[in-house]
């Protein structure tokens, strides 16, 4: 048992001395084509001057100012019936309707490339297939939901992307004993305002997490709701953080395997042979589950709350007891050094728990593992409860 020193800063509020508990030493991908040249229409044409201004545009305007320039032998008006003088008129009234259609063809091909700037990197995705391209495309780097979307296949991000939800829901695994998966193979990934549902109605066993991850980042913002197991990471550093959001989290599967050490059934998991990190920054966050964040497996992980941040973590049924609910745990036999988990709490941030576990003491953090650490600064809060203590434990 950790026993904390007086000055280190807490300002617990009817806390129960048991309730923490450390054990030390052990898309349709969009691509603009250019259109293709009718001759037909425009003829021969120049290259296209690349300035805004073009020259024929230029020419143009000299020939409407100017009108039609005559020589000295030309000068007087009394000539104009000639030959001379009309063979020039043709050829200037010629030159003047080419300038015309090279600058009418000039002026669509700029647009056209005005708009090809404009949607180079962008998708717009209205079907499952249209999302695993664009996720998949390196030259896509926004992807912007027009609609709901089901997954029916699992999907890889390996490139920097941000994900813009628009009111619209990505459902994962909805159906029994489905296994889809959205994967971050690399890139920071970043998801705007997302609502995703990833949990069979009625049923009561873990599905894998809609996000696993490889490499990268994984970056919430704004307002967010998750339903079921959002995000994993196995033998890679995981790096997920809520930046600026405001996320509420729902999980009515118990995380049954806690004793083995896969987290499965908990929202957020980070287990196996590489650190990873978990940071809330001025952010608020709901969380209505048995099992919010498991780690397990050395080196250590971290996990930050900063910039004011508020976490309120709840259980779905308030009655309901059970030996394995919690905000933050790792496994019972990860007494090993360098397993440990640091949890800090800064920034003026607060952090309020109530579960009802009652196993291990009852303790809602559950941390083993050397190493292990809660730092809370001043102007902080960790308030834990649990309404089954004096009941069961």
């Amino acid at each position: 048992m950790k026993i904390f020193s007086r000055n280190e800063l807490f300002s617990f509020k009817q806390i129960v001395i048991a309730l923490i508990m450390l054990v030390s030493g052990g898309v349709g991908c969009l691509t603009t084509s250019f259109s293709t040249v009718d001759a037909a229409t425009y003829g021969t044409i120049p290259e296209l001057d690349e300035k805004e201004d073009s020259q024929e545009a230029q020419m143009l305007n000299d020939l409407g100012t100017n009108g039609i320039k005559l020589n000295a032998s030309q000068s007087s008006i009394d000539n104009i019936n000639s030959p001379s003088i009309m063979q020039m008129l043709q050829l200037q009234l010629q030159q003047k309707d080419d300038l015309k259609r090279i600058e009418a063809y000039h002026a669509k091909q700029r647009s056209e490339r005005h708009l090809s700037r404009r949607a180079v990197g962008n998708a717009d995705v209205s079907s499952w297939d249209e999302f695993v391209s664009a996720a998949s495309d390196p030259n896509i780097d926004t992807i912007n939901l027009k609609t709901d979307l089901q997954a029916d296949s699992s999907a890889t991000i390996d490139s920097d992307k941000i994900i813009n939800f628009n009111g619209f829901k990505l459902s994962v695994n909805i159906t029994a004993n489905t296994k889809k998966t959205v994967t971050i193979a690399s890139g920071n990934v970043k998801l705007v305002s997302p609502t995703v549902e990833n949990k069979p109605p009625k049923v009561k066993t873990s599905t894998p997490s809609a996000f696993t991850f490889q490499g990268g980042s994984l970056t919430v913002t704004g307002n967010a709701q998750i339903s079921g197991d959002f995000f994993s990471s196995t033998n890679t550093p995981g790096d997920l953080t809520f930046q600026d959001a405001t996320a509420y989290f729902y999980n009515d599967i118990c995380p049954w395997d806690y004793l083995g050490g896969k987290g499965d059934g908990s929202i957020i998991s980070m287990t196996g042979s590489s650190a990873g990190s978990i940071k809330i920054l001025n952010s608020t966050i709901n969380d209505n589950s048995y099992g919010f964040i498991f780690f397990s497996g050395v080196p250590h992980k971290s996990m930050l709350i900063d910039d004011n941040s508020k976490i309120t973590s709840t259980q779905p049924d308030v009655n309901a007891t059970d030996s394995l609910y919690y905000f933050v745990a790792t496994p019972q036999d990860h007494r090993v050094d360098g397993a440990g988990v640091e949890l800090t709490i800064k920034g003026h941030s607060a952090v309020t728990i109530n579960k009802a576990p009652t196993y291990d003491i009852c303790a809602p953090i559950k941390l083993f593992g050397g190493g292990t650490k809660i730092s809370l600064s001043e102007g902080s809060d960790l308030d834990v409860t649990n309404p089954a203590w004096r009941r069961n434990c």
